[in-house]
């Protein structure tokens, strides 16, 4: 797959969830925000019914209609509305014959008061400007016919008549809030600037009033990168796009006498304030990769910058993070050799140097010396902990399976092998045997060497009581 590719089919995993890219419990810090930097699944497009619109002369384009979902979802729907408009060129057409009518109104004025003495010539040019500003405001009606028609096209059927209500409830009623909350006398009317205070209340029907200045809070705050899901350029990708939903989520501003002084919510963040969200986003450690790598006196101003910064740092703090990770788990690591001076005596009357070590110590990790394995009794660890790390659970002298202690009187009466805490198999039997015959044989020998030694002695008495007797 070539790199291009890869850029246009990456996306955030289906199974990721809402924690993984959240700082905190945000539900309890604020409600949950409207739109999430996980985005919501996709429905199957098929299913869904569409309508088919066209642009030029030849040229058609089929749209999905909006069937109802999530705030995200349905602020595409209102940003496919204003890009659709743009191409059949609603307003700027509008705008045109409307200049047009202005100018020939302006023409008529010109050519001065008429009556009955007036030239004919006068009289039909007059009247050519007229037929001309008759023209121009019909077309000015179709477009804004057509305008306001378009939004309706993109709805499925069964929504259509909650959007009528909302525009007879905007449009013709008498009364109405204009920008900032400052309440008005008399009818909105349909116009290209009347809409958007249609679409306003068409998403508080799945938005609360404050929903833009919730996103802002969620944005600067509670958004982290998921660095085990999604490449740094996804992320920031994602922050854009979230960013520009901000125009058309509600505002408190608008609301019926908001104060004068209250910021509004529903304002773009600048490029600045969106580095240091992403910043702000990133963990502790690849944000510090990234200030290292830059230096003192950098200040990050250009998301589409920072974007490339960002995506040149991961791969060694990607490298990074795994040497790191291996000296956490405890993973054999070269250790540098030591140079220790040899010690030698130069005197007689000098101290005997000590014997140095070899070249691992105990101590070291990579140590050529094996550790004693730990023990650990599980029945022990059960019903005598003190003593769970003497022995191994095959070894265990002082409980059953069962609990039951080997030194209790039941287990007496029974089984006495398994009481005897040096109860002797066959083998040991045979050895103890094999002893016990050796020790009479060296019992024996014993016996009649002594037995000799007496019998020697007493034949050296009698012969020296005999020489004794001759003598005399």
């Amino acid at each position: 797959m070539s790199h291009d590719e890869e850029v246009w089919t990456s996306k955030f995993p289906a199974a990721m969830k809402y924690h993984e890219a959240e700082r905190g419990v945000v539900a309890k810090l604020g409600g949950i925000p409207p739109i999430r930097l996980i985005p919501t699944v996709d429905e199957d497009k098929e299913s869904q019914p569409s309508v088919t619109i066209k642009l030029a002369e030849k040229a058609k384009e089929t749209y999905m209609k909006f069937d109802g979902g999530t705030p995200e979802k349905a602020i595409r729907h209102i940003m496919t509305f204003h890009n659709l408009a743009v191409k059949l060129e609603c307003r700027e057409n509008y705008d045109c014959y409307k200049q047009l009518s202005d100018d020939n109104k302006a023409k008529i004025i010109a050519l001065g008061s008429i009556d009955a003495n007036t030239d004919d010539a006068i009289l039909k040019e007059k009247e050519s400007f007229e037929n001309e500003i008759d023209i121009a405001e019909r077309e000015m009606s179709e477009n804004l016919k057509e305008f306001w028609s378009l939004f309706e096209r993109l709805l499925h059927q069964p929504l259509v008549p909650h959007w009528t209500a909302i525009v007879k409830q905007e449009c013709e009623t008498n009364g109405y809030v204009t920008t900032d909350g400052v309440p008005k006398a008399g009818k909105r009317g349909k116009t290209f600037a009347s809409i958007g205070w249609c679409i306003r209340t068409w998403l508080r029907k799945v938005t609360k009033a404050n929903a833009a200045e919730r996103h802002r809070s969620y944005m600067q705050s509670q958004i982290i990168w998921p660095i085990k899901h999604i490449d740094v350029g996804l992320f920031i990708e994602r922050v854009v796009e979230m960013n520009s939903y901000l125009v058309y989520l509600p505002s408190l501003k608008d609301e019926k006498g908001s104060p004068q002084a209250m910021p509004r919510g529903n304002v773009l963040f600048t490029d600045i304030e969106l580095c240091n969200i992403v910043l702000t986003a990133l963990p502790f450690n690849f944000a510090s990769a990234f200030w290292a790598s830059k230096g003192a006196g950098h200040f990050p101003i250009c998301v589409k910058t920072l974007k490339e910064d960002l995506e040149l740092v991961a791969p060694t703090y990607a490298v990074t993070a795994k040497l790191v990770a291996q000296v956490k788990r405890g993973l054999p690591q070269a250790t540098p050799k030591v140079e220790t001076k040899k010690v030698t005596m130069k005197n007689p009357d000098d101290r005997i140097p000590k014997k140095s070590k070899g070249k691992f110590s105990k101590d070291q990790p990579g140590s050529s010396k094996k550790h004693k394995q730990q023990k650990l009794c599980q029945k022990c660890a059960k019903w005598s902990p003190n003593s769970m790390q003497t022995h191994n659970t095959a070894d265990c002298r002082k409980w059953n399976e069962d609990g039951t202690s080997k030194f209790s009187k039941s287990n007496k009466r029974g089984n006495f092998k398994s009481n005897n805490a040096h109860a002797m198999d066959g083998d040991m039997k045979a050895c103890f045997a094999q002893m016990r015959k050796d020790l009479k044989k060296d019992m024996k020998k014993k016996f009649k060497s002594k037995k000799s030694k007496k019998k020697s002695k007493k034949y050296y008495d009698s012969s020296d009581s005999s020489d004794s007797s001759d003598s005399e």
